[in-house]
């Protein structure tokens, strides 16, 4: 069984939180939460521990949403901010998802809720996946290129026409010809090895 959802609120109205919560049972979202209501608290629980979502009120009391987005994305950049507002226009919506939220919610329209958490959660799991897979391509082809390097020949990919795709440095130390010349298939196998 997965474990429930950390989820950090910054809302200062009690009963709005309250709602998201609701929301989110309805959307049978597992979860715990924490409320805080200004930036003291939000930096501390950022500090304790990243969230797995977080959801923030954009219009808070001597806090600026756009701020406690910058201070998430410093403190715990891989963790979905969706902002869940009364107030906010369609061109303020659109500048955070530009800054980096992942999603707005209006709070006329907290139904939507559930599925923007549901899809902010894919999207950062298969952000991580990617990484990990270029982070794995990279160190395979550090592998491929230590391997290359120590083997006491040349390594290279060729067709039956003698033309090469890929031809290591060594090349040159063996044949005494520019790696670009084969590189630029200007130069093929037999041309060396019928002079």
């Amino acid at each position: 069984m997965e474990r429930p959802l950390r989820i950090l609120i910054l809302e200062d109205l009690p009963s709005d939180a309250e709602l998201m919560v609701y929301e989110l049972r309805q959307a049978e979202i597992a979860h715990s939460y924490r409320r805080v209501a200004d930036r003291e608290h939000f930096e501390a629980a950022l500090a304790e521990a990243c969230p797995d979502v977080i959801l923030s009120d954009f219009h808070l009391p001597n806090f600026d949403g756009l701020e406690a987005l910058a201070l998430a994305q410093a403190a715990c950049p891989d963790t979905p901010f969706i902002f869940v507002s009364g107030a906010m226009g369609e061109e303020v919506a659109i500048d955070a998802v530009k800054h980096g939220a992942t999603d707005y919610v209006l709070k006329d329209r907290l139904s939507r809720l559930g599925p923007a958490v549901q899809r902010a959660l894919r999207e950062a799991e298969e952000r991580r996946e990617r990484r990990q897979a270029e982070a794995a391509l990279k160190a395979s082809e550090e592998k491929y290129r230590l391997l290359v390097n120590n083997l006491p020949g040349v390594v290279y990919k060729g067709y039956v026409d003698c033309s090469v795709d890929f031809i290591d440095e060594k090349v040159e130390e063996l044949t005494s010809y520019p790696k670009r010349d084969f590189d630029t298939r200007r130069m093929k196998w037999n041309d060396i090895l019928l002079a």
